[in-house]
């Protein structure tokens, strides 16, 4: 059984001081090789120091200093910081934007700038930068890509077969889309893919047959 408990150091050959290595009632003769010891105690695990190891510190900071984890946390194990709510990074020095930090705050998608602020950047928005737009409207609006596509990304609509435009705005009838004046055969309007208003007597999906005139 162990009696009470010192706090000890040993010292090498040279002289130096090696702090905080910790024994139980162990005999000189027992020592480290090249080591002498100035006092009784336990041994403790590696980097816990003191009468009932319970010194450690976090980051070069003893957990008993007001200053640790840069005073926005506690030290609740060699290296390791509890964090205030608000605040993340292994040393509690960067802010928290709802439960995330770093690099993955702000959906990567922005800066954590202070306790659940996002500064957004590349076309996003929202409280957590979760939101973009395409062309002025909502990701997540019916009317976005003119109906007629996916807003992937800010400003980047896929469109659906047969449409194509930035905004998904042209349709395709037949191999032009009505902004081409050669669509419809150059006989109509393009209305939807595929499916043109013929002018003229014109007939057929794309205007592609000529009208039936009557022989006297």
């Amino acid at each position: 059984m162990i009696a009470k408990v010192h706090f000890f150091q040993f010292i090498n050959n040279t002289g130096g001081l090696l702090r905080g290595y910790n024994i139980s009632d162990i005999q000189l003769g027992l020592s480290p090789n090249g080591v002498t010891a100035l006092g009784y105690g336990r041994r403790c695990t590696t980097n816990y120091y003191g009468d009932n190891c319970t010194t450690f510190s976090c980051f070069g900071i003893w957990n008993n200093d007001t200053t640790i984890c840069s005073g926005k946390g506690q030290c609740v194990a060699h290296d390791l910081c509890n964090c205030t709510k608000g605040h993340g990074g292994a040393n509690c020095s960067i802010w928290s934007c709802f439960g995330e930090s770093g690099s993955t705050a702000c959906n990567s998608r922005g800066t954590c700038t202070g306790q659940d602020i996002c500064e957004c950047t590349g076309g996003f928005s929202g409280p957590k930068c979760e939101q973009w737009r395409c062309n002025g409207t909502l990701a997540t609006s019916s009317n976005t890509c003119s109906g007629f596509g996916t807003c992937t990304a800010p400003n980047n609509c896929t469109c659906k077969a047969s449409y194509t435009g930035i905004n998904c705005e042209y349709a395709f009838c037949g191999t032009y889309t009505n902004k081409n004046p050669e669509v419809c055969f150059g006989h109509g309007v393009c209305i939807s893919p595929d499916l043109c208003t013929c002018n003229g007597g014109y007939r057929g999906k794309i205007c592609q047959d000529p009208p039936i005139y009557c022989s006297e």
